[in-house]
């Protein structure tokens, strides 16, 4: 799902700036086994942004960082890593 941020009903305006919202059951469910506290961070979100010189920004929680606050099992390392990676390739192709 992508949601727009740079504009309201309140006619204000913002910078283009998208949330963009995804998740996979296949990888989801495997990571709430391990902690279920890890559910309110899911489905995992990117927010972009460009500023006013027009350069692309991405944020993201890294999912290792999630399996740290969440006090996953190291039974998830792994997933978390190639989830982390995909996204990490996400963010560089959106700066692009």
């Amino acid at each position: 799902m992508k949601v727009s941020l740079s504009t309201t009903r309140e006619k204000t305006t913002l910078a283009p700036t998208q949330l963009l919202i995804f998740g996979n059951p296949k990888v989801g469910t495997p990571l709430m086994k391990c902690g279920r506290t890890v559910a309110i961070d899911l489905p995992q979100k990117l927010l972009v942004w460009q500023n006013s010189e027009g350069t692309t920004s991405v944020a993201y929680n890294d999912p290792v960082y999630l399996g740290k606050r969440h006090q996953l099992s190291q039974a998830c390392n792994a997933l978390l890593k190639k989830v982390a990676g995909v996204l990490e390739a996400i963010a560089l192709d959106a700066i692009r």
